[in-house]
């Protein structure tokens, strides 16, 4: 009896220590697993913050291309009117020119009126009359050619400006989706945002959920948030709360 209760006593023991085994195996594929969660969850981490630096070099590039764009139309119109009223100031020089010699023929017309000579005095009087208002015509004229040909090349440099934004907006649009196509969830989303507020494209909502679609299949959170938002308010598909929190809560994962 005394060896059945040694033998139980063994198996007891051995069946404790199998279970503590079998739960110390738990616990490391528990561990491993965890670390395997965080493993992921810090890789995912480093794409997004890849992603986001990519953006706002992008954007820093844009900006910069911007205000070297501002910086050459501030120069050439700075250039341009420098030119202008140079050109201003030497017709002004000669109008002034002209009024003194005008004057001076007055003075001379007034010393033969003196001189009894009224008749030829009243016909230089006229002469210089009429001389002073075509010196009066020819500079309105002159400043509403300067002040014309200015609205002009403002205008101008403003359409050229506007066009070669569209451009580069068109460009960004375009190099989107190559990226969209290769992919790349932060260019889905970028285009998402896009054609929500038509910023360089035509305004779609469908083309926006399609895009938001993609960049949420590749876990992106702010599209399953923004995507959720959709859902909630009704752009671009049909409203649907209980879709708007699933999405809200896949992004809070």
């Amino acid at each position: 009896m005394k060896a059945a209760e040694e033998r139980q006593a063994r198996e007891a023991a051995e069946a404790r220590k199998a279970e503590a085994e079998a739960k110390i195996a738990e616990e490391e594929r528990l561990k491993k697993a965890a670390e395997a969660r965080k493993a992921e969850a810090e890789m995912k981490a480093a794409e997004e913050r890849q992603a986001k630096e990519t953006a706002e070099a992008s954007k820093a590039k844009i900006e910069a291309k911007l205000a070297e764009e501002k910086h050459e139309k501030t120069r050439l119109e700075a250039l341009e009117i420098s030119n202008k009223k140079r050109q201003a100031e030497a017709e002004i020089e000669k109008l002034e020119a002209q009024k003194k010699e005008i004057a001076g023929r007055k003075a001379k017309a007034q010393m033969e009126l003196d001189g009894a000579k009224a008749a030829r005095y009243d016909l230089e009087r006229k002469e210089a009359e009429s001389d002073l208002a075509k010196a009066k015509k020819i500079s309105e004229e002159a400043l509403a050619r300067k002040a014309e040909n200015d609205s002009k090349i403002a205008e101008a440099n403003r359409k050229q400006a506007e066009l070669e934004l569209e451009q580069f907006r068109a460009t960004v649009i375009e190099n989107l989706k190559v990226r969209a196509q290769k992919g790349s969830a932060e260019a889905c989303f970028a285009l998402a945002k896009h054609y929500l507020s038509g910023d360089g494209v035509d305004q779609s909502t469908s083309q926006a959920i399609k895009y938001l679609e993609k960049a949420a299949a590749k876990k992106h959170r702010a599209a399953m948030e923004l995507l959720g938002d959709c859902y909630q308010s009704g752009t671009g598909v049909k409203q649907n709360t209980s879709k708007a929190l699933k999405w809200y809560k896949k992004a809070a994962k």
